[in-house]
């Protein structure tokens, strides 16, 4: 009876009161008092609330001034039939901006720095609250960035969507590798304990269903208190 009590619950846990998947950037779910989730609150009464950006910085790896060739990289050529300078590193990334001007993608020219040697690239993304789109286009921005760069330059990306993609990768993976490594633990204290390479199957996979089980239902409770 006991075990028919608890394969019922295994079922309700993994059945009907299994929660959705969802893919979200971190901080989503959390209560309505949360600090994080007030800022977010005022932060979508500002302008632009909307959008988001990142920010592509070059520099020179022995931190002298750009040269002649790698600034005309970085800014372009000057174009007389636009009347500004055309081909520099911010064209990289006309895809992924958010921003069009005469109905054209448009990243603004690079600002290069006092001294000569820095310059970024800012370029304006829609916001989203999928981590996989945010991940996937940051992962494509670095890469870009350093394609067909001249020597001598190093590029970083970073701003609010990188440091969100960011944020979100340091934890990819932590639950797994803490459950393997609580899971390598007690199985060999219980094989010490009942000297049998099958008994010890026992305890350890009600753990391990039980932990399944509370974050199937924890998640279930949470989405029901956000939802109110």
């Amino acid at each position: 009876m006991t075990l028919l009590i608890g394969l019922g619950f295994v079922g309700l846990a993994f059945g009907p009161l299994a929660s959705a998947g969802n893919d979200t950037t971190p901080g989503a779910g959390l209560p309505d008092d949360a600090e994080s989730v007030i800022v977010a609150e005022y932060q979508e009464q500002l302008p632009s609330a909307d959008g988001t950006a990142v920010v592509v910085l070059y520099r020179t790896a022995n931190g002298e001034e750009f040269t002649e060739a790698q600034l005309e990289w970085v800014q372009g050529e000057f174009d007389p039939q636009v009347m500004m300078p055309a081909g520099g590193a911010n064209e990289k990334f006309l895809e992924y901006t958010s921003l069009e001007v005469n109905g054209e993608p448009f990243v603004p020219l690079a600002r290069v720095s006092e001294g000569g040697e820095a310059a970024s690239v800012t370029v304006p993304l829609e916001a989203t609250d999928n981590f996989d789109i945010t991940d996937e286009r940051i992962n494509e921005m670095r890469i870009i960035a350093s394609q067909n760069m001249p020597s001598g330059l190093e590029a970083y990306v970073t701003g609010p969507e990188a440091f969100v993609a960011d944020l979100g990768n340091i934890f990819a993976g932590a639950d797994f590798a803490i459950l393997g490594a609580s899971v390598l633990v007690v199985a060999t204290i219980l094989l010490i304990t009942y000297r049998s390479p099958v008994l010890l199957w026992v305890p350890l996979l009600v753990v391990v269903v039980t932990d399944a089980m509370a974050q199937q239902l924890s998640s279930r409770l949470q989405m029901h208190s956000v939802s109110r």
